[in-house]
């Protein structure tokens, strides 16, 4: 996750963070400095996922799941009642990822965000602020885009969710992987009628 602190900070007004791609627990740091008061976060890869249950063993608001990031989101969303705080960022890091975990990259979506969206849509709240990361890779219009996305695929989910979504851009955090231009406005931020940002 390439959001910072300061910038999620922003999103606390809902008490609850839910993440897709744990990775190895950034965003749920960040998550917890900032203060949500229960995190949920979705990890396809058994590696990170080991890890993170290490590395947050004993934290009792924050709760792991392992599995295909669509299908956790659902048991996510099952047992949150109130609108939350939900950053889509799960994706293949790449071939090294796959084959270091032993996962064929046919057992599971390398870019889920589609199926994902699509879950929320099927969510009965639809005042969630969501939170998407890698826009970048979805402006793309060469054999480069992730999985034939469009940015344009990711406004239309949107809207299918909640047409009066106000639509906003975050630069992303620094890093090593990210030249200043990617940063500028890779975050596309989708937040719910009402709320003053």
């Amino acid at each position: 996750m390439t959001i910072t602190a300061a910038d999620l900070s922003q999103f606390t007004y809902n008490p609850i963070f839910v993440e897709t791609g744990t990775h190895y627990g950034g965003g749920v740091k960040r998550a917890e400095s900032v203060g949500f008061a229960e995190i949920h976060s979705a990890e396809v890869l058994e590696k990170q996922y080991e890890y993170c249950k290490e590395r947050f063993r004993g934290v009792d608001h924050v709760h792991l799941y392992f599995g295909d990031s669509a299908t956790m989101l659902i048991d996510m969303l099952a047992q949150i009642k109130v609108p939350a705080t939900i950053m889509l960022d799960a994706h293949c890091g790449g071939v090294a990822d796959i084959a270091h975990d032993n996962v064929a990259a046919t057992e599971y979506n390398p870019l889920p965000i589609m199926a994902e969206l699509s879950v929320l849509a099927n969510d009965p709240i639809k005042t969630h602020t969501i939170i998407i990361d890698d826009r970048r890779l979805f402006t793309k219009e060469d054999e480069t885009a992730w999985h034939h996305v469009t940015e344009q695929d990711i406004y239309d989910a949107l809207d299918a969710i909640n047409p009066e979504y106000q639509i906003h851009y975050l630069n992303a955090a620094p890093a090593s992987c990210l030249t200043i231009d990617d940063r500028v406005s890779d975050i596309i931020v989708a937040i719910p009628p009402g709320v003053k940002w």
